[in-house]
């Protein structure tokens, strides 16, 4: 029993999963059937047929078994007979065609002798009535029917019968409904039933079969305040008549649109809560409301109403999207968007569907996005006002909008037309203002895309008057005609502000009045007169500048002065514009091309300017040499023409000269040589041999001039500082082909080859000297450098290193290998994990190692391992990282030794230890080089951080520009237990945001002095702290282990009281030490360094009292106090030994004195610290 069961059960599985895969197939047309996507879903479309003979032979059936039997399609003609759709555009009173194809037949019978043979195949187009077609399902059993006749002849009374259906379903799928009584939105009906969405009808069956008739739903019944009293929904919208000023609430914004008459009455907007958009086809004033959010407003075909009227959005909203149509049968007057709240995005097109389209943004107003799309129409322009608020982005092309004048910004506006510039979209007499800008003003070339503008016109115009009367402008320019001889002429400006846009505040606007082509004022302000005109050339420019938008306009004015009877007396003007003219170097004497300003002069010292035509002249210079003192000589005459008219004394005039420096050749606005470039020095390498690595590389370079004689005779020099040329090497970048001082290494005597490179290419950077420009040569100039060891081994520091390419290296324990890394690059990768007491002494050679491994990514050491770093060039380093570990962004000295020489450690960060953490077994000896560039981001140690038990040794080298963002210690961190010994070095230029800019010592942490180290210069907070030590009680702050030599200096401070003792030494090394705190120093008292709070002194009246504390050694300072008068003189000393009894000391001094306090030694008197005198 259970095996049948199970049997069966399986037996229905393979039927419903063979049943799901025919439904699911895509059907091509073969055996008559078809699938089609109808608004969405897919459909199969069956068509089966039987063919009968006249003879009664049976039935032959067709497609069903035959593969060449074909559905080609499925569509919908429409009433007109002409008209044909897609199927899915079917509607009631439409047929349906269905276009089949039939291949050769036979009758039934057997043989087929009696009937024949069908030897052609049908291609015909068969057309069904079915007006439930949407809605009704069919089967074979009841689908539509249609018979064809006389199929081998009109004389043979043969058919086929044919069913056409949709398989299992209807085009349209019917909406379900529950059963209930009808709502306000909802019909009703006592039992579940269905509606078709196409038709409307009504059925109480899901297939489409049993129509019903349902009771209409009761629809809103909306009080004043739009909410309907039967189900408490809120309107939609509401028409507001401006006849009756009464509001009519809708249901649908929909159907408020389609109930409003324009213009009589508005639409408004007060409630959306739908995902479709509102839609436009008739004009209609519409406005959203504020706290409504609409998903799209959509313009779309315009159907009816009054086409003088114009469409007008308002939205206070939000609105997603608003869209027009780009083609439409009929044209909407106008529409007009303004947008007062939010808009995210505009597709608006230009187009023939409206005649005006205007979008404004207010002040209050943000659109995020205007997208006008290319149309072939080119008018109208959509019209894009911005009003004082923010349009975010806007494209378009200049054929279909135009930016029009407001007060709001845009931040960026696109041209979208292939190669155009953007001014194009600006409308006649805007411009762009930059408020940020370097150049205020633009209107013309602004480039494809403009950012942070506003579009505007000008914030003022500027028009001219004569005599008070407006002369008319041609093309911006003005001209005064038919002006006598002896006439004064009176110009003046008049300005008028902007009405639309940025607008110009009078008081903010200067102008002035000068000649074409002369820089120099004819008058200040709006207004010149030209007293008792004389013959010549009036040319006149008026400028006007506005300082709050920085706008500058002008226009030129011409007075044509009518030619007089007799002639004008001129000379040449002898006070000219400029006292002195330039010359340029070059040997020549091309004094036209430097000329000096020619100004002519009536006879009573009037300027005056004359026509080009009525004069020549000719220059030249008092020496043909390039001499300082030079002159350069005019001297002017009379044309025929000018005869005409003038009478010319004074012809000649001599001016001063200097000379221009020379800055090479020129053709047509490019140079051809500069004057200096980099040669190569040749000496060297017939002595020293050619360029290798370690050689100094300025003994093979020289400074090649092209320089002139006195006589102008141009030849080339080998320069020296000495020439009285000023100038510098530098060493382009690999891989660079311009010169940049700022990347490239500047070469010194110190300067070194340090790679091989096929193009060590160089150049100079050589300041103005004498009478020539100075300038960066170009980087012709280059060596081929060699690497002079070539893989073999060298030595340096007594030891021999062999080469080593940085790949896999075998060191057995407890042995050694001494290496240095060969190879034409700069860069190599290289794993440096040691361990099992192998020693690795490792030569750079100039190359910036970056540390990789599998395990680790920095330098490892442990198991008593040791690894010595150098670098016989002095240029190598070691690049860090952001470590894994969070420990050492260059090294991690767990158990073992690093030694450092001559090489950089940088680019590290970590947690701790942003270039080295030292662990409890290890040690780091620092003897030179550099570790800088380092960072911890939220830690301790910039650059090194020392654990319990853990030993760094500082014997040289500098420790700078390492920073701990958020913490403590900037260069160097010492935890409890850990030992730093400065034996010297420089630790400077460090950072902390918490404490120890320098150096951080914990409590219980143990740093150790002699020699000469240097820590100044580090801060934290923002603030000098170089040594921050944590007070200890049974220890001094810091341990001084052996003499302490000139050069030493360290800034110190602590987390204790004054006074704490600094170190215990018997010499007095106080002057190598410098409180952080200026209110403390560092006192000496014949057994120990003590840091102490300074002096502090206060004055009452005619009383001085000064407070030392009880800190000095007995007799041994004396505190001295010294009044002086307004004039500076010394009116009166006073002293008093410092007593270990006493702190406080009081002295009577004169009022109005000027008081200073010194501190002085008893036996020297010489100061412990600046003068001090008494707080207010």
């Amino acid at each position: 029993m259970k095996k049948r069961l199970f049997r069966n059960l399986l037996i229905l599985g393979l039927l419903l999963v063979a049943l799901t895969v025919m439904l699911s197939a895509a059907y091509t047309g073969e055996e008559g059937r078809l699938s089609l996507n109808v608004n969405g879903r897919d459909l199969q479309f069956n068509i089966d047929a039987r063919y009968d003979c006249e003879n009664d032979h049976g039935n032959t059936y067709l497609f069903s078994g035959r593969k060449n039997d074909k559905l080609i399609n499925v569509q919908a003609r429409k009433p007109d007979k002409a008209t044909v759709v897609p199927i899915a555009e079917w509607q009631p009173g439409d047929t349906i065609l269905a276009s089949i194809e039939i291949s050769n037949f036979n009758c039934a019978k057997p043989d087929g002798k009696a009937c024949g043979t069908m030897n052609k195949t049908i291609k015909t187009t068969l057309e069904f009535s079915a007006d439930d077609f949407c809605h009704r399902r069919r089967g074979s059993s009841d689908a539509l029917t249609f018979k064809m006749e006389h199929i081998r002849g009109d004389d043979v009374n043969d058919c086929i019968y044919f069913k056409f259906y949709c398989y299992l379903n209807a085009l349209y799928e019917l909406e379900y409904h529950k059963a209930g009584a009808p709502t306000c939105e909802e019909d009703g009906y006592d039992t579940d039933w269905y509606r078709c969405p196409l038709c409307g009808k009504s059925f109480s069956d899901m297939y489409g079969k049993n129509e019903i008739t349902v009771e209409k739903k009761l629809g809103h019944d909306f009080d004043e305040n739009g909410v309907c009293q039967r189900c408490g929904d809120h309107a939609e919208a509401y028409i507001y008549s401006s006849i009756t000023t009464k509001k009519t609430y809708y249901d649908t914004a929909a159907n408020a649109i389609s109930k409003a008459t324009a213009p009589f009455d508005s639409v408004h907007v007060v409630s959306y809560k739908r995902s479709d958009p509102i839609t436009i086809n008739k004009i209609v004033d519409l406005t959203v409301a504020n706290g409504v959010t609409v998903p799209e407003i959509r313009m779309e075909s315009f159907s009816s109403g009054n086409t003088g009227d114009s469409v007008n959005i308002n939205n206070y909203g939000t609105v997603n999207l608003f869209s027009s149509v780009t083609t439409v049968p009929s044209r909407y007057p106008g529409v007009s968007y303004t947008n007062h709240n939010v808009t995210e995005r505009i597709t608006a097109a230009s187009t023939t569907a409206v005649r005006i389209m205007r979008i404004s943004n207010t002040d209050n107003g943000t659109i995020g996005e205007i997208n006008i799309p290319q149309t072939a129409n080119t008018t109208p322009k959509v019209q894009v006002t911005n009003n004082g608020g923010t349009i975010n982005t806007l494209t378009g092309y200049p054929e279909n909008v135009e930016l029009c004048s407001g007060t709001g910004s845009y931040g960026t506006i696109t041209n979208a037309a292939e190669g155009g510039s953007v001014d194009s979209l600006l409308n006649k007499g805007c411009y762009f203002y930059f408020p940020n800008g370097g150049q205020k003003w633009v209107n013309s070339n602004a480039g494809k895309t403009v950012s942070d503008v506003i579009v505007s016109n000008a914030p003022f115009t500027v028009k001219v008057n004569r005599d008070g009367t407006a002369l008319t402008a041609s093309n911006g320019s003005y001209t005064v005609e038919g002006v006598n001889v002896g006439e004064d002429v009176a110009l003046s400006a008049v300005f008028t502000s902007n009405e639309n846009g940025l607008t110009a505040d009078e008081s903010k606007i200067t102008s002035r009045w000068y000649y074409k082509n002369e820089s120099k004022t004819a008058a200040d302000g709006k207004a010149l007169t030209l007293n008792n005109i004389q013959y010549g050339v009036y040319d006149l420019i008026f400028e006007a500048k506005e300082s709050t938008y920085g706008f500058t306009t002008s226009v030129s004015v011409t007075v044509n002065v009518i030619p007089p009877a007799e002639k004008t007396a001129i000379s040449l003007k002898t006070q000219l514009t400029s006292d002195e003219y330039t010359k340029v170097y070059d040997g020549t004497t091309k004094a036209s091309e430097i000329l000096p300003p020619i100004e002519f002069q009536l006879a009573d010292e009037r300027e005056i300017r004359i026509p080009a035509d009525c004069y020549t002249f000719k220059a030249e210079y008092a020496s043909p040499d390039c001499i300082t003192d030079n002159k350069i000589i005019v001297e002017v005459t009379l044309t025929e023409e000018g005869e005409k008219y003038y009478t010319l004394t004074d012809s000649k005039i001599e001016v001063a000269a200097t000379i221009t420096p020379y800055d090479g050749e020129w053709y047509e606005g490019e140079q051809i040589h500069k004057v200096f470039f980099v040669g190569l020095n040749n000496d060297p390498i017939e002595s020293d041999g050619y360029p290798s690595i370690g050689k100094p590389v300025l003994k093979y370079l020289n400074l090649i001039g092209y320089l002139f004689d006195s006589e102008g005779r141009q030849s080339r020099r080998i320069l020296t500082p000495e020439s009285g040329f000023k100038y510098s090497f530098y060493h382009l970048r690999p891989g660079a082909s311009e010169p940049d001082p700022e990347l490239d290494e500047l070469l010194t005597a110190d300067s070194v080859f340090t790679y091989p490179e096929e193009g060590y290419y160089f150049y100079a950077v050589v300041e103005p000297s004498l009478n020539y420009t100075g300038c960066i040569t170009n980087s012709t100039a280059y060596f081929y450098v060699y690497d002079k060891y070539n893989g073999n081994s060298h030595t340096h520091d007594k030891k021999t290193y062999t080469d080593w390419n940085g790949s896999s290296l075998s060191i057995a324990t407890g042995g050694t290998a001494t290496r240095y890394l060969s190879g034409a690059q700069p860069n190599v990768n290289v794993e440096l994990a040691l361990s099992q007491k192998k020693t690795l002494d490792l030569c750079l050679y100039n190359k910036s190692v970056h540390v990789i491994g599998s395990s680790y990514d920095q330098i490892y050491l442990a198991g008593g391992s040791t690894l010595v770093l150098s670098d016989c060039t002095k240029t190598g380093k070691i690049i860090g990282s952001k470590v894994k570990s969070g420990s050492g962004g260059v090294a991690y000295v767990k158990n073992g030794t690093l030694s450092v020489y001559d090489i950089k450690l940088t680019g590290g960060s970590a947690s701790t230890g942003g270039a080295v953490t030292v662990d409890a077994k290890g040690v780091l000896n620092i003897y030179s080089g550099e570790i800088s560039g380092n960072t911890v981001t939220n830690g301790k140690g910039g650059a090194i951080y020392i654990k319990s038990g853990g030993v760094v040794n500082i014997y040289g080298g500098t420790i700078k520009d390492n920073h701990v963002y958020s913490g403590n210690g900037g260069a160097i961190y010492v935890e409890a237990g850990g030992t730093l010994n400065l034996y010297g070095g420089t630790i400077t230029g460090n950072t902390a945001s918490g404490l120890g800019g320098g150096i951080y010592v914990e409590a219980g942490g143990r740093v150790n002095i002699q020699g000469a180290p240097v820590v100044t210069g580090n801060t934290a907070g923002g603030k000098a702290n170089n040594v921050y030590v944590c007070v200890d009680s049974t220890s001094p702050l810091l341990t001084i282990s052996g003499e302490l030599t000139d050069g030493a200096k360290l800034g110190v401070s602590t987390d204790a009281s004054y006074p704490v003792l600094l170190a215990n030494r018997e010499q007095d090394y106080s002057a190598y030490f410098m409180p952080d705190d200026p209110d403390a120093f560092v006192l000496f008292s014949g057994s120990a360094l003590t840091l102490c709070a300074k002096p502090s002194a206060t004055l009452a009246g005619d009383t001085l009292t000064v407070s030392t504390g009880s800190n000095y050694k007995s007799d041994a300072f004396v505190l001295f106090v010294a009044e002086y008068g307004a004039d500076g003189r010394l009116l009166a000393v006073h002293s008093e030994k410092i007593t270990a009894e006493s702190g406080t000391y009081t002295f009577k001094v004169q009022p109005g004195t000027t008081i200073k306090c010194f501190l002085l030694h008893a036996d020297t008197y010489a100061p412990l610290f600046a003068a001090f005198s008494p707080k207010a």
